[in-house]
């Protein structure tokens, strides 16, 4: 495989920086996250660099069409570092996994401490926690994110107030400007955030189709806020501020503000942040001004801005334990009460068949202490499990989260600082403001008269976006699988579908990148030809990838389905075991989730789609020194390959007896001898 620098040019990249906020040399990636980052091809590695943002990157260029980091090529570009204290608490509905990795970065950063709870080792906890946090068909969710913002670094010119184009590339924009752009991008990055967020995700998990519609018909327009935090009532009115400082770069025209060298901006969170980082945002609109959300619900709080960090911390602790007046909220006493009296609505069936898990993930701050959440998922059924997940995570980040952001005394100041990751970014054209020749001449016209506005051409950057993040999103997370103690226990099929798939992800990368390294010769036939010959460089990928679950395999046993057997002369049914006891419940202790799976005798993996109008369900008993058929029934109607919740009750309900399966269910017959795993998250 060619390396990608054969096909597009690399970044060579000079970390030219006043007053940077991070140290960027201490690796925070655990040994199992290296190891694994350590198996990259060059490709993959070089692709990781440029996708990921969240390094120092004011002053490197930006490709619109490919998404990625390019070359510093402003000859005495530099950054200034703007201590600018605020916080942000917002809260989002029904986000998909794309809109969950815009809000915490894509690729495998070793400068970010981060964790998430209920999420195994992995080589992107922000990717597997952007999957197994969505919303699903039978799933609904809400997320809270409490943002604490040290500053920023903004663009800035050394020497003069013109930014000056490096000879090189005043060479390639004369000559060939394909080659320009591939450099040095379309773009600019003006404007980074340093920060530290908590995102919390309350996901509402439904056994079927009937039940999420009675649900959403109890809930009303949207779901009420479940959080029990102050603040969440209702969207919050922004007041226009007055003198706002619009941030401006050297001589930019006056209908395209950008950033300059004024030492604040304005300190009041917009409804819609100023972020290029918002993977769906219209690409129609220059990139600097704000974009209009795109979640399906989302309500945002403001909190005052101080110069004083640690008084801006408080008072963000303050919104979170006050209600709308001045009565404090109780963290500790579960969900809101808004959601509990909507749940009043609910039949009993319907809260029997509902299930809510708790998941939460940390960048930057102290992220190790993170609760643990050992039981992270609950029954609607029993109210008091459900409060105590909530509670032990918005104690957390009402409290235990906000201080560890605090300001340290002086002579820890580079501790302070190391507390908080270079977050989100903010571009402009370079033809947004002067830049001069290496000769002095004014060039900015010749800059931007090559970008392209059009509707078409913003909807064909979101296309290859898309493209681009989900050919790496399958290559990390086949490379985070492979890695996994779990690899070796999967199906036959799984595991070469997990190799088929790496392998496809970085060939569909090569490919793509180099039929995009001669778009901007002429970018109007690019667009054209890139519909057109997509399925030539681009191969489809096998879905059933994305069903792939590398849990701990607990136990496993043959099976045969055989017909409910009885007691010779009197016609009791005594057996309808299909399997051997092999396991205890007790087993699943430490798990949030369990699933089954079933093999042929091949050791593939046996799925619904195999057996199109059978019901492969089964039921689980515990021992009994009786009939089989009279033992306790631990779960019925079980299906291979769904989730299912694991509570105290489940662990505790065969006491110290062993379980095994049983089915009374015909269509099992069709699978003649098979093979039962028992898995769990």
């Amino acid at each position: 495989m060619k390396k990608l620098s054969s096909c597009i040019i690399i970044s060579t990249f000079f970390l030219v920086s006043c007053g940077k906020e991070t140290e960027e040399n201490k690796s925070y990636l655990t040994a199992e996250r290296k190891s694994a980052k350590d198996k990259f091809s060059e490709i993959m590695n070089d692709f990781n660099e440029k996708i990921d943002e969240r390094v120092d990157s004011v002053g490197k260029g930006f490709n619109s069409i490919t998404g990625l980091t390019a070359d510093r090529c402003l000859e005495n570009e530099n950054s200034k570092f703007i201590f600018e204290p605020n916080s942000r608490v917002s809260y989002e509905e029904n986000l998909n996994s794309d809109q969950l990795q815009n809000k915490l970065g894509i690729g495998i950063n070793a400068t970010i401490p981060v964790q998430a709870s209920g999420v195994p080792i992995t080589l992107s906890p922000e990717m597997r926690y952007s999957i197994e946090s969505s919303s699903s068909g039978l799933s609904r969710t809400a997320n809270m994110t409490i943002e604490i913002i040290r500053g920023y670094n903004s663009l800035s010119a050394s020497q003069n107030k013109y930014f000056k184009l490096k000879e090189e590339q005043y060479k390639n924009l004369k000559e060939n400007k394909a080659e320009f752009f591939n450099s040095c991008g379309d773009e600019i990055i003006i404007k980074q955030k340093i920060k530290a967020q908590l995102l919390i995700t309350a996901k509402f998990n439904f056994s079927d189709s009937k039940t999420k519609s009675e649900f959403e018909a109890a809930m009303g327009a949207s779901i009420p806020v479940p959080f029990n935090l102050g603040g969440n009532q209702a969207p919050a009115s922004v007041p226009s501020p007055t003198n706002p400082t619009t941030p401006v770069l050297p001589s930019s025209p006056s209908n395209n503000p950008s950033l300059n060298e004024a030492e604040y901006v304005n300190s009041r969170i917009r409804i819609a942040e100023t972020s290029s980082n918002t993977f769906n945002e219209d690409l129609s609109v220059s990139s600097n001004r704000a974009l209009n959300s795109f979640e399906t619900n989302s309500r945002r709080i403001e909190v005052g801005t101080k110069k004083n960090l640690n008084a801006t911390i408080d008072l963000l602790k303050d919104q979170l334990l006050s209600s709308n007046g001045d009565n404090k909220v109780n963290p500790e006493a579960g969900m809101s009460p808004q959601i509990k009296v909507k749940f009043n609505n609910l039949s009993e069936e319907t809260i029997r068949n509902i299930s809510i898990s708790i998941k939460a993930i940390q960048l930057g701050g102290d992220p190790t202490k993170l609760p643990t959440l050992l039981s992270a998922t609950c029954k609607l059924s029993d109210p008091g499990a459900c409060d105590s997940l909530f509670s032990s995570i918005q104690k957390y980040a009402a409290v235990d989260f906000p201080e560890q952001l605090k300001e340290l005394p002086e002579v820890s100041a580079e501790k302070t600082n190391n507390k908080y990751y270079l977050a989100d970014t903010e571009k402009s054209l370079y033809g947004n403001f002067t830049i001069l020749s290496p000769t002095g001449l004014n060039i900015s016209k010749d800059i931007i008269k090559y970008t392209d506005k059009s509707i078409l051409f913003s909807n064909f950057k979101l296309l290859v976006r898309k493209d681009l993040r989900k050919n790496f999103q399958n290559y990390i997370r086949s490379q985070d699988i492979e890695n996994s103690k779990s690899f070796k226990n999967l199906a036959t099929d799984e595991i070469q579908l997990v190799k088929s798939t790496k392998e496809t992800s970085e060939n569909n990368l090569y490919t793509t990148y180099r039929f995009l390294n001669s778009c901007f010769n002429d970018i109007k036939l690019c667009q054209h030809e890139y519909m057109e010959r997509k399925k030539d460089f681009i191969l489809d990928q096998d879905i059933l990838f994305d069903d792939i679950k590398p849990w701990t395999l607990i136990s496993s046993t043959d099976a045969k389905w055989q017909p409910v057997r009885t007691f010779l002369f009197f016609g009791i049914n005594t057996s309808d075991r299909i399997s051997s006891d092999f396991f205890y419940g007790t087993d699943l202790r430490g798990y949030t989730t369990f699933m089954i799976k079933y093999l042929d005798k091949n050791k593939n993996k046996i799925t619904a789609k195999n057996y199109p109008g059978k019901d492969l369900s089964i039921s689980f008993r515990c021992e009994t020194w009786w009939f089989d058929i009279g033992g306790k029934a631990w779960m019925r109607g079980v299906h291979p390959n769904n989730n299912y919740p694991i509570s105290d009750h489940l662990i505790n309900l065969c006491e110290k007896k062993k379980i095994s399966s049983a089915s009374q269910n015909s269509d099992l017959k069709d699978l003649d001898s098979f093979q039962i795993e028992l898995w769990a998250e």
